[in-house]
């Protein structure tokens, strides 16, 4: 898709013919598939998506994401054509992007978080009990795309009737390998996002949107455009990111019925279980723009390159972690960068954190022992978010 002339500062031998959207899982393990490219160079350079460069190891990862001066977030996914406007918070370089961060800090606090946490309890119980006398049930479509939705939703006081048709576009943006498609895709929920904002524009309330429009950044008001990015940035964090962790924890736990007999018989193992699936289970591909010319690690990288950093690749780097593709709750370096690093690390993790494990604590005493429902299968999907479309789960 979209493939570009290989710039002339780039070697030859740094030249891979990657599509992001285009991973092949291994044995359905999306993040396996992803694991190839550590086989190779450390740095290398695709035409697809634009032309861009791929850090495949965790100490370029790290590096980059700290390193805002020549990695500047001004440009924070690809291909950056799909979408028409720029992200406040999101593509934003220090220190100005502090000033965006705390217009929401009050919103994803802990103190914030604690309040919203029996929403995201309730919905997770009825959502359970919903399904649970049938014996089996298509995990995603009958539970994670309405647990963190419908939270999301209600920090955001919106009706949880819109969630279907902002879920399809949500899906083409993030995983549609046509710029043209996630253009479009981005646009409706922009338009959709512009209009509620105008709803409560001069009208304070303590929802999310309200905040984000009546808002002050640096002592002036949040214009119209910035709010719509920034609420549009938010949104789609709500409506995909979570959805896709908690696909590929249950797929995870369906599969080792150890883990699930772990997390049952010590439930104080609960919260690093979450951190280490998370390690195992990266779903975000940020990206930067180099700021100014700089040579790193012996490779040139030109004033406008692009950067694809895999936040995935670092939780599965040898290198950072012993036998990184297996999963042991008990490991003691937790350090991952699921929610990202250095100034723009996320700002929701907290909710994200509080919605995983809410999932565990209700789940595993309610069904205790399932499994990938026989002649059915596990569908993934790469994209700006590795996903899982379809997860087919049963019990006795």
């Amino acid at each position: 898709m979209n493939e570009v002339t290989v710039p002339g500062h780039v070697p030859a031998e740094l030249v891979r013919d990657f599509d992001f959207f285009a991973i092949e899982p291994i044995d359905g393990d999306i993040h396996l598939g992803w694991r190839r490219l550590q086989e190779g160079p450390p740095l290398f350079y695709t035409p697809r998506n634009g032309g861009h460069w791929v850090a495949t190891r965790a100490e370029d990862i790290e590096a980059m994401f700290l390193d805002w001066e020549h990695f500047s977030s001004r440009e924070a996914t690809l291909p950056p054509e799909g979408k028409p406007v720029r992200l406040p918070l999101l593509e934003v370089d220090p220190p100005q992007h502090a000033a965006w961060r705390q217009l929401l800090v009050p919103l994803f606090s802990p103190k914030a978080i604690a309040v919203i946490a029996p929403t995201a309890r309730r919905l997770t119980i009825e959502l359970i009990e919903q399904f649970l006398p049938r014996g089996h049930c298509e995990f995603i479509g009958e539970f994670s795309q309405h647990m963190p939705i419908g939270v999301f939703l209600t920090m955001a006081d919106l009706p949880f009737s819109d969630r279907h048709w902002l879920l399809e576009r949500a899906e083409t943006n993030v995983r549609s390998g046509t710029a043209a498609e996630q253009h479009a895709a981005f646009t409706e929920i922009m338009g959709y996002v512009s209009d509620k904002l105008k709803e409560r524009r001069g009208r304070p309330g303590t929802d999310l949107l309200s905040i984000i429009v009546n808002g002050k950044v640096d002592g002036r008001a949040v214009e119209h455009d910035e709010a719509v990015g920034l609420a549009t940035l938010v949104m789609f964090a709500g409506l995909d990111t979570v959805v896709s962790m908690l696909g590929h924890f249950m797929r995870h736990l369906a599969l080792h019925p150890e883990h699930r007999r772990a997390l049952r018989e010590q439930p104080e193992l609960q919260k690093n279980a979450v951190e280490e699936l998370l390690r195992r289970h990266g779903v975000t591909q940020m990206a930067r723009i180099v700021a100014q010319d700089y040579v790193y690690k012996d490779v040139q990288f030109r004033t406008g390159d692009m950067v694809l950093l895999p936040t995935l690749l670092y939780g599965l780097d040898e290198d950072k972690f012993e036998n990184a593709a297996e999963v042991h709750f008990d490991r003691k370096i937790k350090l991952h960068l699921a929610f990202g690093n250095g100034p723009h690390r996320c700002i929701g993790s907290v909710l994200a954190r509080t919605e995983l494990q809410t999932l565990l604590e209700e789940w595993l005493p309610r069904i205790p022992e399932f499994w990938i429902t026989p002649g059915d299968s596990v569908k993934v999907k790469a994209g700006k978010v590795n996903a899982i479309s379809h997860l087919p789960l049963s019990w006795k």
